[in-house]
Formats: C-alpha cells, structure tokens, sequence
C-alpha cells in the first residue's frame, strides 16, 4: 500500500483517486482521437518511444492527441521524444542469442512501397546515422508478409489502418554479435504504390535489445537481403530526408543500393568492441514469442521474481494462470495484479503500455493499491488485447529492477470463471 500521512479515510481516497488517474491516463492513451491518422513504426520488439512516426518534415497529423506537434521534427535514426519509461538498457524489450530467429512487426497504416532496414547497433551509438549504415545486417521489402490484425493485435499493429493490416517478418540474428546490449534499429525509406508518384520521407524507430549466447561469435556477417527487388521510390536513405519530398518522384522496381550491382562489406565482429556483461539475464527466459517479449534482469539486490492475478474475492494470488496463454476472466470477478519480490524493496512502480498507473510502497505490492490484505479492484480496461504490464522495483540502497509481461484477457463464459484458455489440443 501506498504509505502516506493523514487518517485511513484520507489514505484510501488518495489510493483510489491514483489508481483512477492512472486508469484514464491509459485509456486516453490507447484510445487516440479518430481524426489521427500516424505514419509507420515499430511494434513488435516494444519501441523506445511512443511516437507514431519518426520523421522530418511539415507535419500532417490532426487533433489535439499526444502526438500533435511532434511529428515531423525527428531527424532518426532513433525516436528522440515521448521515451517509454517501461524500456530501457536494463529492462530491454527482447533478448536474443546469435543465430536465432525472431519475429519482428511493423504497422502499414495505410501506406505501401519502400524498403526496410535492420540494424544491430551498440547502445553509446545510437543516436549516429553512420553507426546505423554501418552496422545495418538486413534489408527487405517494406510490404513483406502482410497479415489481418487479429481482435488482440489491433491495438499494437493495426490501429491506424483502414483495412486492419500490418507486415511482420522474422530476422536472424547475426553471428558476430559480441553479448551486450544494442538497439534494435528500423527505417522505412522510398515508400510509395507500384505505378504512381509519392512524396514520403525517410522514417525510423528502435527498440532496447540483448543479444545473449547462442552460437559461437563469428569474425563478420555479409548483410543480407530478401527478394529481388522492391517497388521504391529511391533505394538509400538520405535522398529523401524530409517529408514531402520534391519533387515527386516515380516508384519503380529498385534494389537497395547496397546490393544493386554489388555485394556489401562484411561486418566485422571487432567493429563492436568487447562484448558486455553489465546487464544479467535469466537464461531460463531468453526466448522471443509474440506472447511473451520482455525478460527478466537479475539484481542481487532487489528482483521482481513474477506477477501473478489475484481473485480480490480470496485474496489469493493464483500461481497456476500464466501469461503466455490468454486468462480468462467472468465478468463477476474482480480482479488485480501482484508483483513477487526479493530483498528489501522500498517501492514497486506500475505501467501499463508505457504509462504509468500507480506506485505502491508498501507489501503486498499491488498495481491498484491495497489496504493491508484487501486488494482493490484492478480497473484494466481492456479485453481482448493486448497488454504489456510492467513492475519496476526500487530498493532502498537505489538499486532498481524490471519485470515486463505481455497480457490478454479475455471475458468468459462463466461468470465466476479466472484461469487460462487452453486449446483443445492441450487438454
């Protein structure tokens, strides 16, 4: 529970006037005025940002939303507003061994054409556009692999688009990777429909990541790229550095520049530097899966060892449900979430899809608050999508920890009903 001075009375409106503070700063958050139309962005690993569009030029965004104003005034390679405060260096959105295959989304948003690019580049670079040239491992189509946003993945991948369509693919980390802490670097370049003219600049976002074990280090990688060609107006950044850009140029069938005509230079392992260890993970957790992307950092100070789902009815905290499987929940049951942690924790800070909803200071450690052993009620807004819950431990020496899961809940059938959806396969 929250400490704070004042008579009980007082001690509880004010845990309750937090939780509902928090309640609406996420719903407005998700819930983004019609007339907002955002250009292109990362969504799958968790962005560092929240910006709907990271890019230079006349803004064309509408309404009075979050992103009013700022769209337009991001030079790249990186977002360089509105940070989460759920993703960091220390709490990154994936870990990744070397060699291994991850899936890996991009919203459409309505437009078409272009190129991506990948890149792996070391954290004291990221902000450097040649560090991101240089270290680039992938490129591809920008339309690759389109899907239908499911009711679940609308939120994160589809929101903006008309037909509820975004592009994923799957990249494979390279072999040269030293184990340390990177960001995730994406762009978007040359976008514009087969046949016709268009005017977009370049876009770009990134993500935290960890690249941990896996297969021996290798002495270089060849960048690699998928396909023939792609429908683009240019085939490099830079051409078009802001958007719109003039004039008007043709989209034709192009190859990356890298790869018309040539082959790129290797990337060389030592290009890196010595390979890091200033961040720990459970090696029990390094996979990537839609369900479950963030991992846990070890602290040999304070740790949130998991969050579990509490019946606020029995105050008991259910080990059994898991998040990597949706949890279904009646619409009789009330519920909340519970952090478990280690050492002497002075505060356990709550988010919810990169806003934060509530701070808790005392055991348990509840994201609603709590009076003693009687939990309050978790207002979640949401069913049937996707959400990413995030506990920040504190401790009082200053140490700090992460815990980040991915969660869906679903309403069942039976109103008395919280547990897990299992397919029939597992049953």
């Amino acid at each position: 529970m929250s400490s704070s001075s004042g008579s009980p009375a007082r001690r509880c409106r004010r845990v309750l006037s937090t939780a509902l503070a928090g309640a609406a700063a996420l719903a407005a958050a998700v819930s983004l005025p019609a007339a907002i139309e955002a250009h292109s962005f990362l969504s799958m690993p968790v962005p560092i940002s929240r910006m709907h569009g990271c890019r230079l030029g006349t803004s064309t965004l509408s309404g009075n939303g979050p992103q009013a104003g700022r769209l337009g005034r991001c030079p790249g390679p990186c977002p360089n507003s509105d940070f989460r405060p759920d993703t960091s260096p220390g709490n990154p959105a994936a870990v990744y061994r070397r060699g291994g295959r991850y899936q890996v989304r991009w919203t459409r948003n309505n437009h078409e054409g272009g190129f991506t690019r990948w890149a792996l580049v070391p954290i004291n670079q990221m902000n450097n556009k040649a560090a991101h040239k240089k270290f680039a491992f992938h490129w591809s189509c920008w339309n690759i692999n389109r899907f239908k946003c499911s009711r679940m993945d609308r939120q994160r991948d589809c929101q903006y688009d008309r037909n509820n369509v975004a592009f994923k693919d799957h990249i494979r980390i390279p072999a040269n990777l030293p184990n340390g802490d990177y960001v995730l670097g994406w762009s978007w370049y040359g976008g514009g429909r087969a046949g016709g003219r268009a005017h977009f600049g370049d876009y770009f976002d990134c993500s935290y990541v960890r690249v941990e074990g896996g297969r021996p280090l290798q002495e270089k990688h060849i960048p690699t790229f998928a396909g023939r060609g792609c429908h683009a107006t240019v085939n490099r950044p830079g051409v078009c550095r802001s958007e719109p850009c003039r004039p008007l140029r043709q989209v034709t069938f192009k190859r990356p520049a890298e790869f018309d005509g040539r082959t790129p230079s290797p990337i060389y392992a030592s290009s890196f530097g010595a390979p890091s260890d200033k961040f720990k993970f459970d090696v029990s957790a390094i996979s990537q899966s839609v369900f479950s992307e963030p991992k846990v950092r070890v602290s040999p100070k304070v740790r949130v060892t998991g969050l579990r789902v509490a019946n606020i009815r029995n105050r008991l905290a259910r080990n059994d449900i898991t998040f990597k499987r949706t949890v279904l929940v009646g619409s009789k049951v009330e519920l909340t979430l519970v952090a478990q942690t280690s050492g002497n924790v002075k505060k356990i800070e709550w988010f919810v899809n990169g806003i934060k909803v509530f701070t808790d200071r005392k055991a348990p450690f509840t994201i609603a608050g709590d009076r003693g052993w009687q939990y309050y009620k978790w207002e979640h807004p949401l069913f049937e999508r996707r959400l990413r819950v995030t506990a920040k431990a504190t401790g009082y020496s200053g140490s700090r920890n992460w815990l980040s899961r991915e969660v869906v809940f679903v309403l069942a059938r039976n109103d008395y009903y919280l547990g897990n959806w299992r397919p029939a396969a597992d049953k």
